[in-house]
């Protein structure tokens, strides 16, 4: 599978779709301009457009076009239509590569430009709704256009009979803007067809494909200036196509590991390569596990449940098919027994993307596919959906007794577009199954209400979309698997819900579905997850990560290297938790020095599988990790080494604080050789002092350099900064921060918040701090702990507490020291005699104001 080329077309579909559909809507008389200005108005029955008479179903379509417009907007009314059109076309190629299809001859052109077997043959096409007669006029008239828009909506409205999930009945609007020209050798079709058969092998093309359509996309949300992801953005901010062999890994070390647990089988364990064995525990709690584990021997495969609920395209899903199968295989059931009981008892997932929500319930269907090749015709559906919105219902009375269980149900999903998995249902599975009942009978007409029978099926039909999600969401699983959406920029609506029902994991929405997953898992079930691994070093993720230490086991863990996932541009971990608190040793993999990318990452794993002595798989007791302070999961770390963490720390005797912010550099920040020499103030002891000049050194970070250096900048701070802490908004509040004044001009230790290497530690006096660095004042060991801060010593304790490239303060205080050590005063000498040959280097050159001549003259 060639994903470059898969990135182009999917690319340059999505722009072709947009422009082939916005022209049909422009043949209407239908623009954004028009749009915008509401000059559009719905037509009467026969109207003349531009010299020609539109038909009644014209008519009708135009309208409803219209009104979805008038809805939603016109560009999310393009991008829809689009995108339906995409996940058809694709649809279709897929099952013309593997002969699923009702017709037997080929749908799509084999070459650009080329004309399709169903046109050559057209006469010969059997499919419903086709009339031979309308295929000869067409034919004979040479409207070869008409007639493949013709057969191709016939054709999809006859797989909604076997995908309704995927193909449902073509709407006025979707066949109103059904994108012309599509047989050109340039078009959609002609590009695809310039892909490689070889792409359409896999189901794995259809997730690749969706995550490359929506890419643009993506990029133009995220990069809106910093601003809160609205509910219609947030499928194209968080998508995110999870690495098969992450997938695979998560699968096999979730869903496999609990079957085997019960179910010991040599032929599925090597059959899984990613699948890794247990390490060897403590007695207690071996023995513990094994009461754990022993009402796995009873389970049988139809009631093992594996849910996915950011599912996006359906790969988790997809590959936990193919696992499920070597599950029911390996207990004597047929392939077609096996596929049409996972489809009905074992998969479940969930998105609030309604286009990936297709497509993940497509993949399903073609992975059962795989196995039966009649089960299409079977009338089996999955428990996967796009979680859908209610939407307010004037008459409740038609639910006679389950009234409540009504109002209850469209009150949760009122906002659920924006929620998606992390709604609580307040439900049980009971009541959920009543109103489930009760609609049932209100759609067959059973019911007799004091209404009529439309509004009867109008309660009903407002909430039969929501009955399988809140089901979904009710229950919970033997395994819950995902890549959850990552996203910390929250609309109003949403960052309210975050702070009402998870405050203590809203640094990110990831941590968020963490916590949720945790509640959708069964006791002793498994989760399993790929996430930026933030959450395993940073403070805001502290109660996620003592939640994780106290009630679960880190069975397995996968640190990959910094920048190994290029599409999350985020440093990733994937791991499994068992639901369930006990002293575990887990396995972990730290791929921390392997650069090159996903593959990479792929081939040191499966080198550690081989060799479970390699130099960078640990095993690692959980109980440790607290004891360093904030409970980072450093598993590399000896116990040893965790237990120094417990003595005395810099923190005991510093402070760490943050300086001036300005919030007008241009205004009140200059180079220190753009103002007068004389008119900066040097060698300044306190704010008192700052009445004779305008302009004061100021240390703002800077790049990787230790012990000294950086004097680059000087601040306006006359007057003890009188111009600047009046520096206010045009609503008259205070713009700038300077913050912790009283340290101003003294001397102590600076740093860069933020760098690409590692800590480096700088001696500051007589200047203001502030800016991208941040400072640290010690009542004793100044020096000491400058020599700590700057040693080998030093930086491998801070890759305990965050191995990012984030310095945080709180870090840097709980870095272990022992105060005081014989060869204190020695050290002490060394640290002098290293900021005094760092700060001769740096007046070396014209860049500082304290060079003399260069040191070669």
């Amino acid at each position: 599978m060639n994903k470059s080329d898969l990135k182009n077309f999917a690319i340059n579909a999505r722009l072709a779709l947009l422009q082939r559909v916005a022209d049909r809507a422009a043949l209407y008389g239908i623009d954004e301009e028009k749009c915008q200005s509401r000059a559009i108005v719905p037509s009467s029955s026969f109207h003349m457009l531009d010299g020609s008479v539109l038909s009644a179903q014209e008519v009708g379509q135009r309208n409803a076009l219209i009104a979805r417009i008038s809805k939603i907007g016109y560009h999310q009314t393009m991008e829809e239509a689009a995108y339906t059109w995409f996940n058809r076309l694709i649809a279709i190629r897929y099952m013309q590569q593997h002969s699923l299809l009702p017709v037997s001859m080929r749908v799509l052109p084999e070459a650009p430009g080329a004309l399709p077997q169903i046109l050559r043959e057209a006469q010969d096409v059997s499919l419903p709704g086709v009339e031979p007669d309308q295929v000869l006029a067409m034919l004979d008239a040479n409207r070869t256009d008409a007639l493949y828009r013709y057969l191709l909506i016939a054709l999809c409205n006859a797989l909604g009979g076997w995908l309704p999930g995927m193909f449902q009945q073509i709407t006025s609007v979707a066949e109103l803007l059904f994108p012309a020209a599509l047989l050109k050798a340039d078009s959609v079709l002609g590009e695809m067809a310039r892909l490689d058969d070889d792409c359409w092998n896999e189901i794995q093309v259809i997730g690749w494909l969706y995550q490359y359509y929506i890419s643009q996309r993506h990029d133009e949300v995220v990069d809106i200036n910093g601003s809160a992801i609205k509910k219609e953005d947030i499928p194209a901010a968080t998508c995110l196509y999870t690495t098969d062999w992450v997938v695979r890994y998560m699968v096999e070390n979730s869903l496999g590991r609990l079957w085997l647990e019960g179910h010991p089988n040599e032929t599925l364990r090597m059959k899984w390569r990613y699948y890794m064995d247990e390490a060897p525990q403590e007695p207690a709690v071996a023995a513990r596990l094994a009461q754990l584990r022993a009402p796995y021997a009873a389970l049988q495969p139809d009631q093992l449940t594996v849910l996915d609920p950011c599912m996006g395209s359906g790969h988790i899903l997809v590959y936990a098919f193919d696992v499920l199968m070597d599950i029911y295989r390996s207990v004597g059931y047929t392939d077609r027994d096996a596929v049409q009981s996972i489809v009905q008892n074992n998969l479940y997932g969930l998105d609030i993307d309604d286009r990936a929500a297709q497509l993940a319930y497509f993949a399903v269907m073609m992975k059962a596919c795989e196995y039966d090749r009649r089960f299409l015709r079977r009338g089996v559906q999955p428990h996967v959906c796009a979680i859908a919105e209610s939407a307010p219902l004037a008459e409740l009375s038609p639910f006679g007794a389950e009234k409540a269980l009504a109002q209850t149900l469209l009150d949760t999903f009122r906002d659920a577009k924006e929620y998606g998995s992390i709604l609580h249902v307040p439900l049980s599975l009971a009541d959920i199954r009543r109103l489930a009942d009760r609609t049932a009978a209100l759609q067959s007409g059973q019911h007799d209400t004091l209404l009529s029978m439309a509004d009867n099926a109008q309660a009903a039909a407002a909430i039969q979309p929501l009955l399988l999600q809140a089901q979904i969401l009710a229950r919970q699983y033997d395994a819950v698997i995902t890549n959850p959406p990552y996203m910390n920029k929250f609309a109003p609506t949403l960052k309210r819900y975050i702070q009402d029902n998870y405050t203590d994991y809203k640094a990110d929405l990831f941590s968020v579905f963490m916590h949720r997953n945790f509640d959708f898992c069964k006791s002793n079930g498994y989760s399993a997850f790929m996430t930026p691994f933030v959450w395993m070093f940073i403070k805001s993720y502290e109660k996620l990560r003592q939640e994780i230490i106290q009630t679960k086991c880190i069975s397995t863990l996968i640190q990959l290297e910094y920048s190994a996932f290029e599409e999350a541009t985020v440093p990733i971990c994937t791991f499994v938790l068992r639901n369930s608190a006990l002293n575990y040793k887990g396995n972990y993999l730290r791929l921390s020095d392997f650069k090159g990318g996903m593959d990479v990452q792929n081939e040191m794993v499966l080198k550690a599988q081989e060799d479970p002595a390699c130099k960078y798989r640990y095993t690692a007791q959980q109980d440790n990790f607290s004891k360093i302070p904030g409970a980072p999961v450093a598993y590399w770390v000896s116990e040893k080494t965790a237990s120094i963490f417990t003595g005395e720390s810099i923190g005991s005797y510093a402070i760490a604080v943050k300086g001036l912010d300005t919030c007008d550099n241009e205004r009140f920040v200059r180079q220190w050789q753009e103002v007068s020499i004389s008119s900066i103030g040097f060698n300044i002891e306190d704010a008192s002092s700052t009445y004779m000049h305008k302009w004061y050194p100021y240390t703002k970070g800077g790049g990787f350099r230790r012990w000294y250096g950086f004097y680059e900048m000087v601040v306006n701070w006359y007057s003890d900064g009188k111009d600047l802490k009046n520096l206010r908004t045009p609503n008259g509040k205070i713009k700038s921060r300077p913050q912790n004044t009283r340290f101003y001009f003294k001397s102590g230790l600076t740093w860069s918040s933020i760098t690409s290497y590692k800590l480096s530690m700088r001696y500051m006096e007589n200047s203001i701090f502030g800016g991208g660095g941040s400072a640290m004042f010690c009542e004793k060991n100044e020096l000491f702990t400058l020599g700590i801060l700057n040693s080998a010593v030093g930086n491998y304790f801070l890759s305990i507490l965050n191995p990012t490239i984030n310095f945080l303060v709180n870090d840097i205080l709980s870095i272990p020291t022992v105060g005081t050590c014989k060869s204190a005063e020695k050290i002490n000498g060394l640290v002098k005699q290293e900021i005094q040959l760092s700060k001769t280097d740096w007046d070396s050159f014209e860049t500082s104001w304290d060079f003399k001549k260069h040191p070669m003259i």
